[in-house]
């Protein structure tokens, strides 16, 4: 059976048998694939809710500016400009560990357990739309009270009234295509396994396949796990924001858009200006998010 990613549906034991590896740190994909070796992978700071040691916390400024979204091909919309305003996206993905650190404060809820049971450097899984959204709030309020918020970060969040919220769909593409309109994340239309995780069994650490980072500096934005943003789903983008920022109905749907491809998907799924959406309810093991921090109004 197939659900609406046209993937076969797991059955629930090999849900079990996934999640059960995920937690004991295993790293293997489905026929015996490792992910590629001899990377050196992200290191986080436990002082600081495991977000990544580094100068911005694992944010990368995106440049203001024009860029062409969508490609007219299939699963992608037909080509418009946006002019967006300079914002940052988070280097990786959300991880178990940064996830686990708002459930332990009472700032999330994890209402699939298992969201909390892989490895602490692997992008989390099983959470729902709205679960996404409530990380970015908890998150914006830490980083606007703590002291050791690194400038700029700390400036835009406490004086200029910026938010920590889940990308709009062309803050995400911006990231993944540049203004060149590229096809994969990364520079060239080469694909193959060394680049992304896809077609494979199961997610990796994120920081993987340094060979598919965006020449920002911007990693697995290809496959991994299919990413949360902010916007209801439209079937095109005939009325999207000039401005970049999340396309929302009044009153709110039921669908969001999902961006980037996940770890079993196919090539075609990945591309960077590929478009999907599920239920906001929804949790699956194919489902992550990354955050940015942005002038645009949060997610609520």
């Amino acid at each position: 059976m197939t659900d609406r990613f046209g993937q076969y549906t797991l059955l629930a034991g090999a849900v079990v048998l996934v999640m059960t590896s995920a937690a004991v740190g295993c790293s293997q994909f489905a026929g015996g694939d490792e992910a590629p070796s001899a990377e050196l992978l992200p290191q986080f700071r436990e002082d600081a809710w495991f977000l990544p040691d580094e100068e911005l916390l694992g944010f990368i400024e995106i440049p203001d500016g024009s860029f062409t979204m969508g490609s007219g091909e299939a699963n992608a919309t037909e080509q418009h400009t946006v002019d967006l305003p300079r914002y940052f996206i988070g280097r990786y993905e959300v991880t178990v560990a940064q996830f686990r650190a708002c459930v332990d404060a009472g700032g999330c809820s994890a209402g699939d357990i298992h969201a909390l049971s892989g490895p602490d450097d692997h992008p989390v899984r099983l959470v729902s739309w709205h679960e996404a959204v409530a990380y970015c709030e908890w998150l914006t309020t830490q980083l606007q009270g703590w002291s050791g918020t690194p400038d700029p970060i700390r400036r835009l969040l406490r004086r200029d009234g910026w938010q920590v919220v889940l990308p709009s769909e062309a803050q995400w593409e911006r990231a993944a295509r540049g203004t060149a309109g590229r096809l994969f994340p990364w520079e060239g239309d080469t694909i193959d396994r060394t680049r992304a995780n896809y077609l494979r069994g199961n997610v990796v650490a994120v920081g993987s396949y340094a060979a598919g980072v965006t020449p920002e500096g911007v990693f697995n934005l290809a496959g991994n796990v299919s990413e949360w943003v902010a916007d209801d789903w439209h079937d095109d983008h005939q009325a999207a924001r000039a401005d970049g920022s999340a396309w929302r109905d009044e009153p709110r749907a039921d669908r969001r858009v999902l961006r980037g491809g996940a770890f079993s998907h196919n090539k075609r799924d990945i591309r960077a200006a590929y478009r999907n959406w599920y239920f906001v309810h929804v949790r699956d093991d194919r489902l992550g998010f990354r955050v940015v921090v942005s002038p645009f109004s949060p997610d609520a």
